[in-house]
């Protein structure tokens, strides 16, 4: 089972609260009992406590195809959790971004390997740059 929480504070804090979530250890069951191995102890199970985050990268417009190069269409992990679409739309209409564009020659060099679980990338939509009418950007 997986549960999802959204956390905000200082690091340092953060940290401190996942490593006490590290720390917790449930008895390992099967069929309703908990498993006792050999010596008549009980076997426990580490909390599994993953991040996911939100980036923002920053970078001239100009360069958009390149970045989307590197970064990639996400596809793989997409094609194995449809859900991520749905979650990814409702972003980027919360967000007022536009769609992500596909890129023209993915860089499989810096994608994660699909049959590596440690990395997943979804990316969620583009904005671009506002700025001033002295042409200073806006943030």
């Amino acid at each position: 089972m997986h549960l999802y929480v959204m956390a905000k504070g200082i690091k340092p804090h953060l940290e401190t609260w996942q490593n006490e979530l590290l720390a917790q250890k449930l008895p390992l069951m099967r069929d309703g009992k908990p498993v006792i191995e050999e010596g008549n102890r009980q076997m426990f199970v580490q909390l599994a406590v993953r991040p996911v985050q939100l980036f923002e990268i920053g970078f001239p417009k100009e360069h958009l195809d390149y970045v989307m190069n590197v970064v990639g269409t996400g596809d793989y992990i997409l094609d194995r959790y449809p859900i991520l679409n749905y979650s990814a739309k409702a972003l980027r209409k919360s967000f007022g971004l536009k769609d992500v564009p596909i890129p023209k020659a993915p860089n499989m060099l810096m994608q994660p390997e699909p049959t590596q679980k440690s990395v997943a990338i979804v990316p969620i939509g583009i904005k671009e740059d506002m700025f001033s009418k002295d042409g200073v950007e806006q943030l």
